[in-house]
This record gives C-alpha cells, sequence and structure tokens, in this order.
C-alpha cells in the first residue's frame, strides 16, 4: 500500500574520490565514481581534508625552515555525503582519515 503512494524513489547521490602522486611528485585528488553528484560532493571533501593536511604539515619546520614531515600514503574509505562511514562504526571521513595516517606512518620526518 505505502508503495502505491511513492511515484519515484529519490536518486542517492554516491561518489569515491582518492589521491595520487603525479611524475613531479606533487598529490592531487581525483573523483572515480559519481552517481548523483556524489563524486563532486566526494572529491571536494578529499581537496579539503589534503589541503588542511599539507597547511597542518607546512607549518612544522625545522631550525633552516625545512619541513619536517610529509604525506607518504592515503587510504580510501567510503562514506556518505555527510562524512559518515557506513559500516556502524561511528567513524567520520576527517577522523578516520587523521587517525589512519597517525597510526599507518602516513606522516614521516622529511
Amino acid at each position: 500500500m505505502v508503495g502505491a503512494l511513492i511515484e519515484d524513489d529519490i536518486p542517492m547521490s554516491a561518489g569515491h574520490a582518492g589521491v595520487l602522486w603525479d611524475s613531479q611528485g606533487q598529490i592531487h585528488a581525483y573523483a572515480d565514481h559519481d552517481a548523483e553528484g556524489g563524486g563532486a560532493s566526494a572529491l571536494r571533501t578529499m581537496e579539503q581534508l589534503l589541503e588542511g593536511i599539507q597547511h597542518e604539515l607546512a607549518q612544522a619546520k625545522d631550525a633552516r625552515g625545512q619541513p619536517l614531515y610529509g604525506l607518504v600514503q592515503l587510504q580510501r574509505r567510503y562514506c556518505d555525503g555527510k562524512g559518515e562511514r557506513a559500516d556502524g562504526s561511528g567513524d567520520t571521513l576527517a577522523g578516520d582519515f587523521v587517525r589512519h595516517m597517525a597510526e599507518g606512518g602516513a606522516i614521516v620526518p622529511q
């Protein structure tokens, strides 16, 4: 009965974003899946995370002004449009990402 009252399903947005290093050693965010605009949302979130992390790491310098830390690895995570993981863990994209970097050795001395 309820199904007869609902004419169309509301489309669900979904997207995947990741990062990669180019041949010059620069890191870039990219979207590799986009459904109903979810890819653009995932890409914006990943770009903001990457920019924030790079900014924070750039602030830590030695006495000669050289960076103390750099990124060496990243891991893909699947989150909904609110930045929450869909696995029931309660983790958010930002929290999970930073924890992974700290625990996984992604921030290393230069």
